[in-house]
């Protein structure tokens, strides 16, 4: 909710007022957008936990996996750029379905017949995620009883 509400703060007053730039699309497709994708960033950071077995091991596989993630993600350098392989690999990212989102709702002033595949998406990553981190999780409850 925070993020959600300094993302739409920062829409409004500092790219509104501030710069004077008028936003193209809907801030409320944004927003909900933005709630989707949240979700799925949070699912993976969950299934992450339940891959490291200390809180140390935690950020240590993290940050690696969350700063390629955004690097990669075709916000600093072109999707189309990149190899075929890495293309694909980076599919399975919501930081990539996020930012074409993003650029198609924002730049574009796209609507959801344009952007619902990419949210779609997301919410399916998510959804994978938190199915994936709910198995190892009551996997790892059996274990130890």
């Amino acid at each position: 909710l925070v993020i959600l509400l300094a993302a739409a703060f920062s829409l409004h007053v500092v790219v509104e007022v501030i710069l004077h730039t008028p936003i193209v699309g809907s801030i409320e497709l944004f927003l909900a957008g933005t709630a989707i994708y949240l979700f799925a960033v949070t699912s993976l950071g969950i299934l992450l936990a339940t891959v490291a077995n200390s809180m140390p091991q935690f950020a240590l596989l993290s940050i690696p996996v969350f700063v390629l993630m955004f690097l990669l993600s075709g916000s600093f350098t072109p999707f189309e750029s990149m190899p075929r392989a890495l293309q694909a690999i980076m599919d399975l990212s919501p930081s990539t379905h996020f930012v074409r989102f993003a650029q198609a709702v924002l730049y574009r002033g796209a609507g959801i017949d344009v952007v619902w595949r990419d949210l779609l998406t997301m919410a399916g990553l998510g959804a994978g995620f938190v199915a994936i981190a709910l198995y190892r999780f009551k996997a790892m409850l059996a274990r130890q009883s």
